[in-house]
């Protein structure tokens, strides 16, 4: 069995002895900042070219060309989206794998690894899309079609939907659970619906380790969450007290909040590195059974 206490420590010890695993993931951070820049400039296209539209003279659905605008807009930022994540996650994901069996990793291999694997990751990412969307849309069409028949019969099937939807979500999350690790350390010649079915077929085998690492996962993002709440009473307390105290209390209480706000980013972004780690390490580590 699993020492999960081991692997545990190991990714801790990972967290503070291999600085490099946190580059990839401030890499892709600031590439997610530059997608959200693309939508804010479009955001300023849309007001200079419609402002009819933005001053509510024209209705924004009775307007063609805003609505083609938007829906261009949607349709190139979703590829750039699914683009921008694929890259990340093979600069994320390629380090990892490397940290976690060889203990080490370099800038410039995060780098090929994001080249490497781009093109798997996006083939991978967009069935798993396929996989989420086709079903919610069927089932949204379905809530929508007895809505238009009976109200009570479209609410009895919106709460039968929803329930279904978080099934059918939760069964996803299990069988694509280790698809990242098993993306990275498949042979290159090997196909994304191949690598679809081995992480079925790994979930499959593997399922006393896919639900405790996921709930392993989830008592740390419990506890941080609660550590987090209890440090912002006292936080709250003194930045509640301290401004009574005059102008300078007031900025020494605002100064205050900001960086235990500060400080909580730091700690979801440490912890959010830390799961990806203890998740590859989980993988890669050898069943003693």
């Amino acid at each position: 069995m699993l020492q999960y206490g081991k692997i545990l420590r190991k990714s801790l010890h990972h967290l503070y002895k291999t600085p490099v695993i946190y580059v990839p993931v401030l890499v892709s951070i600031l590439l997610f900042f530059g997608l959200a820049l693309l939508i804010f400039l479009e955001g300023l296209l849309f007001i200079a070219l419609f402002p009819s539209v933005m001053s509510g003279n024209i209705g924004i659905l009775s307007s063609f060309p805003a609505m083609s605008f938007i829906a261009f807009s949607v349709a190139i930022d979703m590829i750039v989206l699914f683009c921008i994540r694929a890259y990340a996650e093979g600069l994320q994901y390629g380090v990892f794998k490397d940290v976690v069996i060889k203990g080490k990793s370099s800038s410039k291999a995060m780098w090929s690894y994001g080249k490497g694997f781009f093109k798997r990751i996006l083939k991978v990412d967009i069935i798993i899309a396929l996989f989420e969307a086709v079903p919610v849309i069927a089932l949204s069409l379905v809530v929508y079609l007895g809505f238009s028949m009976d109200r009570v019969v479209g609410m009895i099937l919106a709460a039968i939907s929803i329930l279904l939807m978080i099934a059918y979500l939760l069964i996803l999350v299990f069988f694509f659970f280790f698809v990242r690790p098993i993306i990275v350390s498949t042979a290159k010649n090997i196909s994304a619906a191949e690598i679809i079915r081995m992480s079925y077929k790994y979930s499959m085998q593997h399922a006393k380790k896919v639900i405790i690492v996921l709930l392993i996962m989830i008592a740390v993002t419990a506890a941080v969450t609660i550590i987090l709440m209890l440090g912002g009473i006292p936080i709250g307390i003194i930045s509640a007290i301290i401004p009574r105290m005059g102008i300078a209390g007031a900025a020494l209480g605002t100064g205050i909040s900001i960086l235990y706000q500060m400080l909580s980013i730091v700690a979801r972004f440490v912890m959010g590195v830390f799961q990806q780690i203890f998740l590859f390490s989980a993988y890669f580590a050898e069943d003693k059974n």
